[in-house]
């Protein structure tokens, strides 16, 4: 009998999910089958009371029979700042885990049991906790929460950054064999699982597989990927890597162990990230100095470059790249995330209308400007190109030279996050909510809400705060009003993270949504609906964030880059993005989550919309095709029975993806 009420509460809850489609392209299009270049994954988390924390475990497969070099990059929630990163080597047909837990400081850290190789190796060999330095660093600090407790919450990134020549050597030519490794000489052989351990064997000084250990070396001196103080350059680590061709998936389950809740969900994933026409081949793009493989008896690299020679007047190196890893540039804020998603290769979006069953292309331009993260008070640049170890020659060029921006145009094939930005863009939301309680037969369902918007810091990071006079400074020490820094918002976001005390607006970038009909944004509008059909009788201030935290108490706003908006009070994931500034480790168990919005009493369950402000800045207009109306957003319900039914212990969860107009 009891089983039977639990049951019937379940299938009352309407715990179901359904997927989108979309179809594939020769341009940035989202995934049709759940393989790609890129993987996006909503959230992760370690929140939860002090004594029932939860921790994010999730997984990348590599579905094709080649080897890859993967970068995987975790976001903080508030402003996208890299909490880590790292270089990953996946084998044909392999898979790689890793836990994101909270560690005994109240941090988040990593750690994996996998074997697959790393660079660096610290990431197999030891508990790995998140860093704060992107954000609390002099040059790096962006107003915001300063306390470790931001890296708690946030995203993961996944990029493939080429295919990995299995015969290529790890030592150049001419040096002589890693001693220690007299049998494995070549990329293949330290990546390749052998009894389940790449190169067959544990090392016993590193502690780690002989084959990742090997690996190391690539980028030591001597090795085919030096970088750097180590006889090599940044151009290097292109030898051996050739276009990267998708094939990867993964998922993540947010666990809560004392609790017995799982909610599982599974990445997005995008195609075509980069794409170089095979035929270029022979004119390799950008490279003034080349004419073709029968000129020089190079082939192109993945970028359309000729291999193995060194440019000094090309916007991209490989997708493969140690820039990030390397200690005399890792801080800069545009190394800090190379390679990213402003990346992408041709700057074409390809988005597909199931209504129309047809796919509309978006041709973006070249050298559009983009947020930085890395100036003090500096227009837009050119950004993310960081091109090459000739300063003087980079100056000129899209990127600048080693995180120094250059505003100067050149003719050259510059980042742009909005081929990505429209491929994830949405006018709104959709999803389902249950909030269905009887405390006598101990039903409890909550409810919260997690959006993520995994480009926005591309074109709202711009400008740093200065904490000793909790003012925005320019390169002169001289103050830059809020109205200045709001003056380089880019479409599709229309705020700065980054402003002076005195604003009111720190750790902040707010844009409006409506969640009901009465709100309305021009044409544009959410809705409300229980489950007989039902819209709420409210005006526009009837649906409010409780307590009102954000610009305009009558109306609602969405902050930061991962955010959980709570109903109801529910506080299902414990989520304390949006206490903002207010957040710390300390106080992270106590509290509620202040992004809450409270239903009308007779609806308990049903679906609602989420609408974003098309009517205002969410639109981005390409140099051919239709402007490409909402937010490039991704993410998930959380839906929960997180009290037993008549008896029964157990707590449910399950993540639900969002649908999107």
């Amino acid at each position: 009998m009891k089983l039977k009420k639990l049951n019937k509460a379940l299938v009352a809850a309407g715990l179901v999910a359904g997927a989108a489609i979309s179809m594939p392209s020769q341009a940035v299009v989202m995934s049709d089958d759940g393989t790609g270049e890129v993987l996006i994954y909503p959230f992760y988390t370690v929140q939860g009371p002090e004594s029932a924390p939860r921790t994010t475990l999730f997984t990348i497969t590599n579905t094709m029979n080649e080897y890859k070099a993967v970068k995987v990059r975790f976001h903080e929630a508030h402003n996208s700042r890299d909490a880590l990163d790292f270089n990953l080597y996946l084998s044909p047909n392999d898979v790689w885990t890793g836990a994101v837990s909270r560690g005994a400081d109240g941090v988040a850290q990593l750690s994996t049991s996998d074997t697959s190789c790393t660079i660096p190796s610290q990431i197999m060999s030891q508990t790995n906790s998140f860093s704060t330095l992107a954000f609390t660093q002099a040059g790096n600090n962006d107003g915001g929460n300063q306390d470790a407790l931001r890296t708690n919450e946030g995203y993961i990134e996944v990029i493939e950054m080429g295919v990995i020549d299995q015969a290529e050597f790890i030592l150049t030519a001419g040096t002589a064999p890693i001693a220690a490794y007299a049998t494995i000489n070549t990329l293949g052989e330290a990546i390749k699982h052998i009894n389940n351990i790449p190169g067959g064997v544990m090392d016993a000084a590193s502690g780690i597989p002989a084959g990742c250990a090997a690996l190391q070396h690539t980028a030591l001196t001597g090795g085919t990927w030096a970088i750097g103080a180590n006889g090599g350059s940044l151009d290097t680590t292109h030898v051996g890597v050739s276009q990267p061709t998708g094939g990867l998936t993964g998922s993540a389950m947010i666990v809560q162990a004392s609790a017995g809740t799982v909610a599982a969900y599974n990445a997005t994933a995008l195609k075509h990230f980069y794409d170089v026409d095979a035929s270029l081949t022979g004119t390799c793009l950008d490279d003034a100095t080349a004419t073709g493989v029968g000129a020089n008896g190079y082939a192109c690299e993945t970028n359309g470059l000729v291999a193995d020679v060194i440019t000094t007047a090309r916007a991209f190196d490989d997708l493969h790249s140690f820039k990030d890893l390397d200690p005399s540039t890792a801080n800069a804020r545009s190394i800090q995330t190379y390679p990213n998603l402003a990346m992408s290769y041709p700057q074409v979006s390809d988005i597909f209308d199931a209504d129309a069953l047809a796919s509309a292309t978006a041709t973006w331009a070249e050298n559009e400007l983009v947020s930085t993260g890395v100036t003090n008070d500096k227009t837009n640049v050119l950004f993310a190109a960081v091109n090459d170890v000739d300063a003087a020659v980079a100056a000129t060029n899209c990127g600048g030279f080693n995180g120094v921006a250059s505003t100067a145009v050149a003719d050259k094939i510059c980042a742009n996050a909005r081929p990505v930005s429209a491929v994830l863009a949405k006018s709104s939301i959709i999803n389902e909510y249950v909030l269905e309680s009887d405390a006598a037969a101990g039903i409890d369902f909550r409810t919260d809400v997690v959006v993520t918007f995994p480009t926005k810091w591309y074109f709202s990071d711009n400008g740093r705060f200065d904490a000793a006079t909790g003012k925005v400074l320019n390169d002169s020490g001289v103050v830059v009003p809020d109205a200045t820094l709001d003056g380089y918002k880019l479409a599709p976001f229309s705020a700065q993270f980054v402003s002076s005390t005195a604003s009111g607006k720190r750790d902040r970038a707010c844009e409006r949504f409506s969640i009901n009909d009465a709100d309305t944004m021009g044409a544009n509008h959410g809705q409300l609906f229980n489950r007989e059909e039902a819209k709420p009788n409210v005006t526009s201030s009837g649906l409010v964030p409780s307590p009102a935290i954000n610009v305009d108490a009558s109306k609602n706003y969405i902050c930061h880059e991962s955010n959980v908006l709570t109903l109801n009070d529910g506080d299902l994931l414990t989520s304390r993005i949006a206490n903002g500034l207010e957040a710390t480790v300390a106080n992270s168990a106590t509290g509620t989550n202040s992004f809450n919005i409270d239903f009308p009493t007779a609806f308990k369950s049903g679906w609602f919309e989420m609408a974003f402000d098309t009517a205002g800045t969410a639109t981005i207009t390409p140099v051919v095709g239709a402007p490409v109306p909402g937010l490039p957003a991704v993410g998930f319900v959380v839906e929960g029975l997180v009290s037993g039914a008549q008896g029964f212990e157990g707590n449910f969860t399950a993540a639900l993806p969002h649908q999107s107009k």
